[in-house]
């Protein structure tokens, strides 16, 4: 349930099947930054690598053979991007 991906654990947990199933080995996870995203607030950048460690325990925990890296998807827009940069490490 973060920006305009699956909405629950389970619909999560499909789509890591189908991508293992289909020979990924990995998957760069990169929700939104620098915006809310279909009037859902934006999440704080910080959150990322836990939410992404906690859905990477669901994964493995199904014995799913893949392998979650953290990233971000940013919007780039000239108004206060160098101090997100700064503020959000």
């Amino acid at each position: 349930a973060w920006d305009d991906g699956p909405s629950s654990l389970d619909m999560s947990l499909d789509m890591a099947r189908r991508a293992a199933n289909s020979g990924l080995k990995a998957i760069l996870v990169t929700p939104h930054v620098g915006r809310s995203f279909r009037a859902r607030p934006e999440p704080e950048a910080q959150s990322i690598s836990g939410a992404v460690a906690d859905l990477q325990r669901h994964i493995d925990e199904a014995e799913i053979s893949l392998q979650l890296v953290s990233g971000a998807e940013v919007m780039l827009t000239p108004d206060g991007l160098p101090e997100r940069f700064v503020a959000e490490p």
